[in-house]
């Protein structure tokens, strides 16, 4: 799953935390009919696309816990204009359009054990724009996890 979102906020303290959510390690789900379900450790993944925006990639089964780790939908700072329409569009739906992804989704407010972050929401607030999905994939023959399938991050 990915998840775009704009930060912004004090310099040193952006850049720690772009460089913290860097350094997250999350478990990847690998299923297989009639197996036990495996789980890989993978490293998030922080992109930076056009417009000041960052994308965090990491697995789906966490989305509970990054969004509620990320506070990602409380007061989001300027909501108000945000959601005003300029010639006929809102700045981010105009945004979801360009990148090609999908209004953020409900999700249930959980604790985040697996995704601790420091307390940095005063310093760095986020402008969530959207998410894009991942695929599904099948481990090519001839690899460790052959047959094996999981989110093509």
């Amino acid at each position: 799953m990915h998840l775009v979102f704009m930060p912004y906020g004090i310099k040193n303290m952006l850049d720690f935390v772009i460089e913290d959510l860097n350094h997250k390690y999350l478990p990847l789900r690998l299923y297989k009919e009639g197996e036990e379900d495996k789980y890989l450790l993978t490293q998030t993944q922080i992109r930076m696309l056009p417009f000041g925006l960052y994308e965090l990639v990491f697995p789906k089964e966490f989305m509970n816990e990054v969004f509620s780790a990320l506070k990602i939908d409380d007061n989001i700072p300027y909501k108000s204009e945000l959601n005003k329409k300029f010639m006929g569009f809102t700045p981010i739906k105009l945004l979801q359009k360009f990148l090609k992804l999908k209004p953020i989704p409900e999700y249930k407010q959980v604790k985040h054990p697996n995704f601790p972050i420091p307390e940095f929401k005063t310093y760095v607030p986020f402008i969530p724009i959207g998410i894009r999905e991942d695929s599904g994939m099948t481990e090519p023959k001839g690899s460790k996890f052959e047959g094996w399938k999981h989110e093509a991050i």
